[in-house]
């Protein structure tokens, strides 16, 4: 299941494990993610996830997203 989260600059999203009986997200879980720069990337074609300079903004909005 994919949660996403955007603020002025970035789009981000988190593809986690799903309890489809329970439908609670198991954010533990991350099978994949997603992080595009809006300003330069309006077409969302670089995903800047896996990119060491961006390692804090991801940290950032996974904890947005577990709260």
């Amino acid at each position: 299941m994919g949660y996403s989260i955007r603020s002025c600059d970035y789009r981000y999203t988190e593809w986690v494990g799903f309890d489809p009986a329970t439908f609670r997200a198991h954010f533990q879980d991350v099978h994949a993610g997603e992080l595009y720069f809006v300003a330069t990337d309006p077409n969302q074609d670089k995903n800047l996830y896996n990119i060491t300079e961006y390692a804090g903004v991801v940290q950032r909005f996974r904890s947005y997203l577990q709260k």
